[in-house]
């Protein structure tokens, strides 16, 4: 997840700098995650709702940084778990059908880092949306240069049979099923491509393997 990084030398020299100059710097509409070795308070006002923050709950230890960075969490790996909460908190929200909501968390996500998950995700919430542009503005750049990751099979499908595309559609759909564990609704949307084209022993097919994949034989 390809990622900016900034060093906030003093918080009074960019309080004084104007707001075109914050925004430039910090990133409007983007997930900021605050690092420090020290409390999280006063970051807020940067990081912003969507944003978040690794640093320490607590004073007194007293060790070589490297001990204490590990005792407190401040590590690479605690930065990127607080960038996938984020997406996990959304995709909460998606099964919620939360769907504003998600955007909320989505859309700043992917001004920040343009990620297969990212994308996917967003693409799914602007299509039960019913924004078929939008979708296709997420999507169509990743899958022109061969995006053929299982994460985005099914949204560009889905995306495939609103343009009306139902061979494109049945194509992705046929490559994330090889390749996704979870089979379910890749199954079902099938069933629906079949089912428009009159071939209802396919439909039912598809239909009865997605239940079963679903809650069991």
């Amino acid at each position: 997840m390809p990622t900016p990084v900034g060093s906030m030398r003093c918080c009074e020299l960019c309080d004084a700098q104007s707001t075109a100059w914050r925004d430039a710097v910090l990133g409007p509409g983007t997930v900021r995650i605050a690092i420090e070795a020290a409390s999280g308070f006063g970051w807020g006002r940067y990081v912003g709702s969507q944003g978040g923050f690794v640093g320490m709950d607590g004073f007194g230890a007293s060790a070589p940084y490297e001990t204490l960075y590990e005792h407190f969490g401040i590590t690479s790996a605690a930065v990127i778990a607080a960038a996938r909460a984020r997406l996990a908190l959304a995709r909460s929200m998606i099964e919620r059908k939360s769907y504003e909501e998600a955007l909320g968390v989505l859309e700043p996500l992917h001004a920040s880092a343009d990620s297969i998950p990212v994308c996917g995700a967003l693409a799914t919430v602007y299509l039960a949306l019913d924004r078929v542009e939008d979708a296709g503005k997420v999507l169509d750049p990743l899958l022109a240069k061969g995006g053929g990751s299982p994460i985005l099979a099914l949204p560009a499908a889905r995306l495939e049979l609103r343009r009306g595309h139902d061979d494109k559609a049945e194509a992705y759909l046929q490559r994330a099923l090889k390749m996704s564990p979870t089979k379910g609704p890749i199954l079902y949307e099938l069933g629906r491509i079949y089912e428009r084209r009159g071939e209802t022993s396919k439909a039912l097919d598809c239909y009865r393997r997605a239940l079963e994949d679903i809650y069991g034989p």
